[in-house]
């Protein structure tokens, strides 16, 4: 419910209650001929690497805590390095 009130909204401190689901759709959009992807495609390398990290970051996420799992060192280094890899193409772009 949340996240229709930040769809209409200028508020953004709802975004920190977004998920990697949520911000996939909003970077990558749905389908590919989204036009969402023109406000991002000179910040990451191409449409499926973006779409490809976030899609499993949020995998990762629903195995992880929020549903009474833990996840392996393993899982663990994949999300740490997913999240560096997409907010490093983020910080360089504002560069």
């Amino acid at each position: 419910p949340e996240i229709n009130e930040l769809m209409s909204s200028q508020d953004f401190k709802l975004l920190e209650k977004m998920t990697f689901k949520h911000l996939q759709m909003i970077i990558t959009g749905q389908p590919i001929e989204s036009p969402n992807w023109d406000y991002f495609k000179n910040i990451f390398p191409d449409y499926y690497f973006a779409n490809t990290r976030l899609r499993e970051c949020n995998n990762l996420r629903n195995k992880g805590p929020y549903h009474t799992h833990t996840l392996d060192s393993k899982q663990e280094k994949t999300l740490e390095n997913n999240t560096d890899e997409l907010i490093g193409y983020i910080n360089e772009y504002l560069k």
